[in-house]
């Protein structure tokens, strides 16, 4: 059974509804042992995280937290840095501040978050996809960070699209030459999306082209949802044959 969680916010996330303590305890109820919080770092000015991230009272929120629960759940700390490759200075001075995890995630193109409105007033449907991967295969060949997160996001918004194959094999190579692992990212089922992000093809493809390291996270943002769909990653993990990690100081660790 898994029982890392490495995909949580607070509210030390804009979007987090709950503090470290509360996910913390919910985390514990729900027979969680071990969990990362990934906090968001956003640097879009559009982005409603923008200039939220406090890294300092993160910091000591997690350090208090980690003494609370020793010895009863392995408290990890991460962020959640968006767009990556497009702020390489803001990256750089995040790798530098002891963190055990830090995902890279693609929520935006160009000037607007997956889902709005304008954006589909912009391109078709088809565009935005293949605009989608292309920033995904920037962002690997940029790397500097370990998780890629939730990879096919915007099918949470706008449908259903599977990544071709060709570019999933370019993507998967790229993040092999990286160091950047996939996460098992759950939160479609909360979201209307009744699969896994990424889905089973590309994660077929990851086990071939890589030694099938992954992460799993139930990208939680309030009580009830640590540890939500993890036994779907659970199962995609064993039928695949995958293998399940956890970082610390940014080192990947068998579980």
């Amino acid at each position: 059974m898994l029982t890392a969680d490495l995909h949580l916010h607070s509210t030390f996330s804009i979007d987090g509804c709950n503090t470290l303590q509360e996910m913390t305890d919910a985390a514990w109820r729900a027979g969680l042992r071990t969990l990362c919080f990934t906090e968001h770092v956003d640097h879009n000015p559009r982005d409603t995280g923008y200039g939220f991230y406090d890294y300092e009272a993160y910091r000591e929120a997690v350090l208090q937290v980690k003494e609370a629960y020793e010895g009863r759940i392995e408290v990890l700390w991460g962020i959640e840095f968006s767009e990556p490759h497009l702020y390489p200075a803001e990256l750089e001075r995040e790798q530098q501040r002891g963190y055990d995890m830090i995902i890279g995630s693609q929520h935006f193109l160009g000037k607007w978050f997956f889902g709005e409105r304008e954006m589909l007033e912009q391109w078709p449907r088809e565009e935005v996809f293949s605009r989608y991967y292309e920033e995904l295969c920037a962002m690997a060949d940029h790397g500097g960070f370990d998780v890629m997160g939730h990879i096919g996001f915007p099918c949470r918004y706008i449908g259903d699209h599977p990544m071709p194959e060709d570019v999933a094999r370019v993507l998967a190579a790229k993040m092999v030459k990286s160091g950047i692992l996939p996460e098992i990212n759950t939160s479609g089922f909360r979201k209307g999306y009744p699969k896994t992000l990424p889905d089973e093809p590309f994660l077929r493809i990851w086990r071939d082209l890589s030694c099938g390291s992954v992460t799993a996270g139930s990208d939680a943002h309030r009580i009830g949802e640590p540890g939500n769909g993890l036994e779907q990653a659970e199962d995609a993990v064993r039928m695949l044959g995958l293998e399940p990690v956890v970082f610390r100081s940014r080192k990947a660790v068998r579980l």
